[in-house]
Protein backbone atom coordinates (compact mmCIF):
# COMPACT_ATOMS: atom_id res chain seq x y z
CA UNK A 1 0.00 0.00 0.00
CA UNK A 2 1.30 3.41 -0.98
CA UNK A 3 1.38 6.10 1.71
CA UNK A 4 0.70 9.78 1.22
CA UNK A 5 4.26 10.51 2.37
CA UNK A 6 5.60 8.35 -0.47
CA UNK A 7 3.32 10.14 -2.96
CA UNK A 8 4.54 13.52 -1.69
CA UNK A 9 8.15 12.39 -2.09
CA UNK A 10 7.46 11.38 -5.70
CA UNK A 11 5.80 14.73 -6.39
CA UNK A 12 8.80 16.52 -4.88
CA UNK A 13 11.30 14.49 -6.97
CA UNK A 14 9.36 15.31 -10.16
CA UNK A 15 9.17 19.02 -9.32
CA UNK A 16 5.40 19.24 -9.12
CA UNK A 17 4.06 22.27 -7.26
CA UNK A 18 1.05 22.52 -4.95
CA UNK A 19 1.07 18.97 -3.59
CA UNK A 20 1.70 19.62 0.11
CA UNK A 21 -1.92 20.29 1.16
CA UNK A 22 -3.55 17.59 -0.96
CA UNK A 23 -5.08 14.40 0.39
CA UNK A 24 -3.95 10.96 -0.71
CA UNK A 25 -6.62 10.49 -3.42
CA UNK A 26 -6.01 13.98 -4.80
CA UNK A 27 -2.26 13.28 -4.85
CA UNK A 28 -2.85 10.08 -6.83
CA UNK A 29 -4.99 11.99 -9.34
CA UNK A 30 -2.39 14.74 -9.63
CA UNK A 31 0.45 12.29 -10.20
CA UNK A 32 -1.59 10.23 -12.68
CA UNK A 33 -2.22 13.36 -14.77
CA UNK A 34 1.27 14.85 -14.57
CA UNK A 35 3.67 11.91 -14.68
CA UNK A 36 4.56 9.57 -17.56
CA UNK A 37 2.83 6.18 -17.48
CA UNK A 38 5.96 4.23 -16.57
CA UNK A 39 6.65 6.35 -13.47
CA UNK A 40 2.99 6.19 -12.44
CA UNK A 41 3.00 2.38 -12.72
CA UNK A 42 5.95 2.34 -10.31
CA UNK A 43 3.99 4.39 -7.77
CA UNK A 44 0.80 2.43 -8.19
CA UNK A 45 2.16 -0.34 -6.08
CA UNK A 46 3.80 -3.04 -8.14
CA UNK A 47 6.70 -2.73 -5.73
CA UNK A 48 9.30 -3.34 -8.42
CA UNK A 49 11.11 -0.67 -10.28
CA UNK A 50 11.33 -1.22 -14.02
CA UNK A 51 14.17 0.02 -16.09
CA UNK A 52 14.04 1.10 -19.70
CA UNK A 53 16.93 -1.26 -20.36
CA UNK A 54 14.73 -4.21 -19.37
CA UNK A 55 12.02 -3.39 -21.94
CA UNK A 56 11.93 -4.94 -25.39
CA UNK A 57 12.98 -2.81 -28.34
CA UNK A 58 9.83 -1.46 -30.04
CA UNK A 59 9.17 -2.14 -33.73
CA UNK A 60 9.86 0.88 -35.90
CA UNK A 61 7.67 1.55 -38.92
CA UNK A 62 9.92 4.27 -40.31
CA UNK A 63 13.51 4.09 -41.41
CA UNK A 64 15.99 5.68 -39.03
CA UNK A 65 17.36 9.06 -39.99
CA UNK A 66 20.71 9.17 -41.74
CA UNK A 67 23.14 11.95 -40.91
CA UNK A 68 23.89 14.45 -43.65
CA UNK A 69 26.46 17.16 -44.05
CA UNK A 70 25.75 20.25 -41.96
CA UNK A 71 24.79 23.29 -43.98
CA UNK A 72 24.70 26.50 -41.94
CA UNK A 73 21.70 28.77 -42.41
CA UNK A 74 22.18 31.85 -44.59
CA UNK A 75 23.42 34.87 -42.70
CA UNK A 76 21.06 37.79 -42.37
CA UNK A 77 22.39 41.20 -43.18
CA UNK A 78 22.71 43.51 -40.23
CA UNK A 79 21.48 47.08 -40.15
CA UNK A 80 24.97 48.49 -40.70
CA UNK A 81 25.52 46.38 -43.81
CA UNK A 82 22.14 47.42 -45.24
CA UNK A 83 22.95 51.07 -44.62
CA UNK A 84 26.32 50.70 -46.35
CA UNK A 85 24.70 49.02 -49.34
CA UNK A 86 22.16 51.85 -49.57
CA UNK A 87 24.93 54.47 -49.30
CA UNK A 88 26.93 52.73 -52.04
CA UNK A 89 23.86 52.74 -54.24
CA UNK A 90 23.27 56.41 -53.51
CA UNK A 91 26.84 57.37 -54.38
CA UNK A 92 26.72 55.38 -57.63
CA UNK A 93 23.37 56.61 -58.96
CA UNK A 94 23.05 60.18 -57.68
CA UNK A 95 25.10 62.56 -59.85
CA UNK A 96 27.58 64.90 -58.25
CA UNK A 97 26.61 68.55 -58.06
CA UNK A 98 27.56 70.62 -61.07
CA UNK A 99 30.30 73.06 -60.11
CA UNK A 100 31.36 74.42 -63.48
CA UNK A 101 28.25 76.53 -64.00
CA UNK A 102 28.64 78.33 -60.67
CA UNK A 103 32.38 78.83 -61.14
CA UNK A 104 32.02 80.15 -64.69
CA UNK A 105 29.17 82.49 -63.66
CA UNK A 106 31.19 83.76 -60.69
CA UNK A 107 34.23 84.37 -62.87
CA UNK A 108 32.10 86.29 -65.39
CA UNK A 109 30.63 88.48 -62.64
CA UNK A 110 34.07 89.11 -61.19
CA UNK A 111 35.42 90.12 -64.60
CA UNK A 112 32.52 92.54 -65.08
CA UNK A 113 33.25 94.27 -61.75
CA UNK A 114 36.95 94.50 -62.58
CA UNK A 115 36.14 96.15 -65.87
CA UNK A 116 33.92 98.75 -64.14
CA UNK A 117 36.58 99.64 -61.54
CA UNK A 118 39.99 99.04 -63.13
CA UNK A 119 42.10 101.14 -60.75
CA UNK A 120 40.78 99.76 -57.47
CA UNK A 121 41.47 96.35 -56.04
CA UNK A 122 38.37 94.48 -55.06
CA UNK A 123 38.63 91.54 -52.75
CA UNK A 124 35.80 89.17 -53.38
Amino acid sequence: MVTSKHLKDVAKRNIIRGYSKLRKEDLKTLLRNRLPKMVYEEIKGSGTTRSLLDDDIPEMSQQPLKPTQYVPPPKKEGVTRQMRRWLDWLLRYVPEPVKKTINSAWNALKKKFMSLYPKQTIKL
